[in-house]
Parts: structure tokens; C-alpha cells; sequence
């Protein structure tokens, strides 16, 4: 009788430890992630006249950034993101990448006084970005797409 007891506690603290092991390792750092995603298209909605101006403060640039840094750090946070992405639908390693590359252009390109890039229109290159960003992590960046 006493070993029955001593297995069923084991098993009940290895179950919990397995379970703390997958929540913390796994699901809180994608959870995080897809919050990331969240908050992304809600600065974009919010600022949404501002940025597609091209006249985006200097707050809204910095979030820009800020997510940009943010997108590649959590995901280097989630271990096995190759096939953690396909367990939880989330993008690729390249589609993030590519957000990122976006976003730190955006924040680059909304300052006023940012000059047209290469001959292209500076507010073609922030739709394009736009664009590319919602596409990439598969959420809204502007109210059209509602």
C-alpha cells in the first residue's frame, strides 16, 4: 500500500512538472508572440492616418522599431520554432524577418522629413510595407481590409 502511494505522487509531481516545463518553454512565449502580433495592428489602426501620411510621430516610429526587435527576439525565445510554428500556426522564421525589415522601414520612412527612397514615392513604400507586414503575420494594418 505504501508504494501505491509513493508512485501515485510521483506521477502527480512529474505530471505537474512536465506541464510547468511545455507552459513556460512553450506556450507562454507564443502566446507573447501572437500578443506582439496584436499590438502591432493595433498601432496601426490607431495611427493609421498618420503613418500612411508619412507624418507619424516620433512615439509611433519608436514602437515601429521597438516591434521590429521585439517580433525576432521573442521568437528566438520560443525553442524549436520550426516546428513549434506549425503546431500553433504561426509564421515562418523568413515571414518574420521580412515584418521586421518592414516595420524598421516604416519607422524610417514616416519621419516627415525622410527623403523619397530611390526614386519611389515614400507613401507607395509605406503601403507596400504595410501590406507586406500584414500579409506576412497575417493580420489587419489598415480598416480597407475589414
Amino acid at each position: 500500500m505504501d508504494i501505491q502511494i509513493l508512485v501515485t505522487v510521483l506521477s502527480g509531481v512529474s505530471v505537474f512538472v512536465f506541464g510547468q516545463i511545455v507552459l513556460k518553454l512553450f506556450i507562454e512565449p507564443v502566446v507573447t508572440l501572437k500578443a506582439i502580433f496584436g499590438e502591432i495592428s493595433g498601432l496601426f489602426l490607431r495611427e493609421q492616418p498618420k503613418i500612411i501620411g508619412a507624418t507619424a510621430k516620433d512615439e509611433t516610429r519608436e514602437d515601429m522599431f521597438r516591434f521590429a526587435s521585439l517580433l525576432l527576439a521573442q521568437k528566438s525565445a520560443i525553442p524549436l520554432y520550426w516546428f513549434t510554428r506549425l503546431l500553433f500556426g504561426l509564421p515562418s522564421e523568413k515571414a518574420l524577418v521580412s515584418a521586421a525589415r518592414s516595420l524598421n522601414r516604416l519607422g524610417a520612412i514616416t519621419n516627415e522629413k525622410a527623403p523619397d527612397i530611390a526614386g519611389e514615392n515614400k507613401y507607395q513604400s509605406v503601403l507596400e510595407s504595410m501590406k507586406n507586414i500584414s500579409n506576412k503575420l497575417k493580420i489587419v494594418t489598415d480598416y480597407a481590409t475589414l
